[in-house]
């Protein structure tokens, strides 16, 4: 499947009709060797906002990431984003100054060979957020864009941060 010349409405409905539903109508990616996933970049003041992932999560614990969500439902990307941020740290849509959808790209993880079909996006602040962690995540640190490869993060998780921009 080409996705990288899929919008990302044409790849939620590839994957509704390939996947299994979860009783709430959620697409259900455990059996997939493939996934849609939203990657989110919050940004404020020129820095970004990175996470150490916990032992309570399933994939790429203790590494460092973005906020990052499956597409598992037929949302706008604006929809997801607001959801997401909201769950993970509280803000609203109020204090969005903007957000910038990047270019969808593929990335292979080299332990379980699943492709991720990641949709980038960053999310600029009007103000820079309390944050409260919750069991996913350990710990968090605003850093510099050019730092990301300073710490153990997820696989190429500079990459994505580079189709953000784009």
């Amino acid at each position: 499947m080409d996705f990288l010349s899929m919008s990302y409405d044409e790849i939620i409905a590839y994957f509704r009709k390939k996947l299994p539903p979860f009783s709430d109508s959620r697409m259900d990616y455990s059996t997939s060797k493939e996934c849609f996933v939203l990657n989110i970049w919050i940004s404020y003041n020129n820095k970004l906002l990175l996470f150490k992932r916990s032992d309570k999560v399933a994939a790429f614990r203790w590494k460092r990431n973005c906020i990052w969500w499956y597409i598992d439902e037929e949302k706008t990307a604006e929809q997801k984003v607001a959801e997401e941020i909201y769950e993970e740290l509280g803000i609203t849509t109020e204090g969005i100054a903007s957000i910038h959808k990047g270019k969808i790209h593929i990335m292979v993880d080299p332990e379980t060979g699943r492709s991720r079909i990641n949709y980038p996006v960053i999310v600029t602040l009007k103000q820079e957020p309390t944050i409260t962690l919750d069991r996913e995540n350990t710990e968090y640190k605003w850093i510099n864009p050019e730092e990301i490869n300073s710490f153990d993060t997820l696989p190429e998780l500079d990459k994505s941060y580079e189709y953000a921009q784009k």
